[in-house]
């Protein structure tokens, strides 16, 4: 996934860099912060392959769910 696909992405899913670097801490990807996710999407750092999944998955779930993970 390339920057801007990843902004894309980000924007299709209707998430921000830091709603996806919350998502993201904690879990098994821990070097998701606001700085590893902005390095993203400007292109300074390779998009793991498990990011670029959760944003194709992330519209799957539902608005119920998705608002649960948010919060």
């Amino acid at each position: 996934m390339t920057a801007a696909e990843f902004r894309a992405a980000l924007a299709a899913a209707g998430l921000t860099q830091a709603d996806l670097a919350r998502l993201l801490k904690g879990g098994p990807i821990e070097v998701a912060d606001r700085v590893t996710v902005s390095r993203w999407a400007l292109g300074k750092r390779p998009v793991p392959d498990a990011v670029a999944l959760f944003l194709k998955v992330w519209p799957m779930l539902s608005e119920a769910n998705r608002r649960k993970l948010l919060t």
